[in-house]
């Protein structure tokens, strides 16, 4: 029987910073046999970054896509490739759009820049791109995506908007090879951004806090922390809701491995947030000059990091406060 068929595509990552490289690492490390990147062009603006992704992506196997550094020279990289990755900050985007060459075929444009909707994408590529008399170019298709730093091992949450339906496809399967990816209407790509890519400093933030709660020698402590996190995670994704993880883990009366009374009155620790308006350092100073808000609700915590990443007017800390639970199961 005749193999499976399996497409090839080129990709470019104009930019690779650190969010670029961790999705180069996924790539050059992912097994999905949904496409096949066989060839893989880089830029960065120094020779250091070059060197800065080199280190991190460590040796390339033989059977790794074939990776190539074209320093500065995005015309040539963006020629090279059938998907175009643009990594760069938004205030560089006009910039990095006009040394793209007048596609020849249909391309798929990727932006990883947040804030920068579909529209102002297509309006500043329209800008430094324009028509002809001849009227041949063809626009690229172009995808907005915010993957997160786990794609380095293939474990990132990619959320992508379009326009059309054009493209999907290859961008789903491109964005699997580094985790999973869902698309969402262009409204909710803001609050999609803080719930997959933002969050994870949140969620790297209170598992520190879980573990540093335990007298446990910090390396396991955290291992163990991580661990019931991910375990959290997969039962979440299997279809269990939160509402029944918690009451399986805390029922009021229950049991744990046989010893009810030692369990009763049980001090748990719970996570809350704490804001603090102005400057982000003000907490250091147990929040003099600030005025904290206790937030116990998990959606305003989200509301309150994303602000604090983005426009960094508010700062945020995650600290463990331990409250009275009658028992665990």
């Amino acid at each position: 029987m005749a193999g499976r068929h399996v497409e090839e595509v080129k990709v470019t990552i104009l930019g690779c910073g650190k969010l670029g490289t961790a999705i180069l690492q996924g790539l050059l490390q992912s097994t999905n046999p949904e496409l096949r990147v066989s060839h893989v062009t880089v830029t960065t603006k120094t020779l250091e970054g070059v060197d800065r992704i080199k280190k991190t992506i460590g040796f390339i196997d033989s059977k790794s896509p074939e990776v190539e550094f074209c320093n500065g020279d995005s015309t040539r990289a963006a020629e090279l490739a059938d998907i175009i990755i643009i990594g760069c900050k938004p205030k560089a985007l006009s910039e990095i759009l006009s040394e793209l060459p007048a596609p020849n075929g249909r391309k798929i444009l990727i932006s990883l820049a947040g804030g920068v909707t579909l529209n102002d994408l297509a309006r500043v590529y329209r800008s430094t791109h324009p028509m002809t008399m001849t009227g041949d170019e063809v626009d690229p298709l172009i995808v907005r995506a915010i993957p997160n730093i786990a794609a380095s091992l293939q474990q990132s949450a990619t959320v992508c908007s379009s326009l059309t339906q054009d493209g999907r496809d290859l961008t789903t399967r491109l964005f699997n090879m580094v985790g999973r990816t869902k698309w969402v209407a262009e409204e909710h790509m803001y609050t999609a951004s803080a719930l997959c890519a933002s969050s994870l400093a949140f969620y790297a933030t209170m598992v520190t806090a879980v573990a540093s709660s335990s007298e446990m020698p910090a390396e396991d402590a955290l291992e163990l922390a991580a661990l019931a996190m991910q375990g959290t995670a997969s039962l979440v994704l299997a279809g269990r809701a939160p509402e029944a993880v918690i009451s399986q883990v805390a029922t009021p009366g229950g049991l744990h491995g046989g010893r009810a009374s030692h369990y009763g009155n049980t001090r748990c620790s719970r996570v809350v947030g704490l804001c603090y308006e102005g400057d982000h350092r003000s907490h250091e100073n147990n929040g003099k000059g600030s005025n904290p808000i206790i937030i116990h609700d998990t959606k305003a915590i989200l509301q309150y990091f994303q602000l604090g990443l983005v426009y960094g007017n508010v700062g945020f800390i995650i600290k463990l406060q331990t409250t009275e639970l009658t028992g665990f199961m």
